[in-house]
């Protein structure tokens, strides 16, 4: 068939750009949807060249050929916006606007869980009104991509089959994104390797004026917040801090000596080196 050399064509340079180690993802997003844009206009161009022999050839295309470079397209617009939107730093803020973007995908697949069921159990009664062109009108579908579509290139479900598959392919990259951020918070709160627990001897107001201090100074990356640190400092001091946010607000209202740990600790050093100087 005509597609046939396209297609191929298509898989190898998509396996091409899918295999790219320690990839930049916004990167290879963008070239992916070249690709996919490049592979669809030769589809089209072909296409108006030609006619069907019959329905089942018409369908066969616009349900098994098209849906390919479709659904990567979809995939990699998805992934492109997705890196965009996320914020940069702490983890929390990251798997709030990705769970966020979980949802998102769920509603939509809750919304067509009619037509999902008919492609998974393998239906066709509905194939010559979703996939042929003759129908494209019937019903009255919206999507985010109409940018693409148009009376030779489309039927009135093929660009809704490809998001629903590109859209599969995006929930499983979602899926490992927050899993890979989850892992590295476990790994800011792992057990440290000693097989003994550090006892915190003094107040939690001095826990909590040391955590906003190392916070504030910026010693350790940007990305993590007050609760990163609070979260590692309870487990390796086996320490509940409680209310540590209400504790910094007691400790903001201080008449004097605000800063009360950290002032003794600057004695205790200076004075450790006078000792060790004489």
């Amino acid at each position: 068939m005509f597609y046939e050399n396209i297609l191929s064509s298509f898989q190898e340079k998509l396996n091409e750009i899918l295999s790219v180690q320690d990839r930049n993802f916004v990167v290879q997003a963008d070239l992916g949807i070249r690709h996919c844009q490049k592979t669809l206009y030769a589809l089209k161009k072909k296409l108006g060249n030609i006619n069907f022999q019959d329905s089942a050839e018409e369908i066969h295309f616009f349900k098994n050929i098209k849906v390919e470079p479709m659904r990567y397209l979809i995939y990699f617009l998805e992934i492109r916006l997705c890196e965009v939107k996320v914020p940069v730093v702490q983890e929390r803020y990251q798997l709030k606007s990705l769970k966020k973007e979980t949802q998102r995908i769920n509603e939509f697949f809750a919304k067509h869980q009619e037509l999902v069921l008919y492609m998974n159990l393998r239906y066709d009664h509905y194939d010559l009104q979703y996939f042929t062109r003759a129908y494209q009108h019937t019903f009255c579908l919206t999507n985010s991509y109409s940018y693409l579509t148009d009376q030779i290139f489309n039927t009135s479900h093929d660009v809704l089959w490809a998001k629903i598959k590109g859209y599969i392919l995006y929930a499983k990259y979602l899926n490992q994104k927050i899993a890979a951020l989850k892992l590295d918070h476990h790994n800011l709160c792992s057990e440290p390797s000693t097989n003994y627990v550090l006892e915190w001897t003094s107040s939690k107001a001095a826990a909590v004026e040391l955590i906003y201090a190392i916070y504030s100074s910026h010693i350790i990356h940007q990305k993590y917040g007050i609760k990163d640190i609070a979260e590692v400092f309870e487990h390796i001091f086996n320490i509940d801090l409680g209310d540590y946010y209400h504790i910094y607000s007691e400790i903001r209202s201080r008449k004097v000596n605000r800063t009360k740990l950290i002032d003794s600790l600057k004695e205790s050093l200076v004075k450790k080196m006078d000792e060790s100087d004489e």
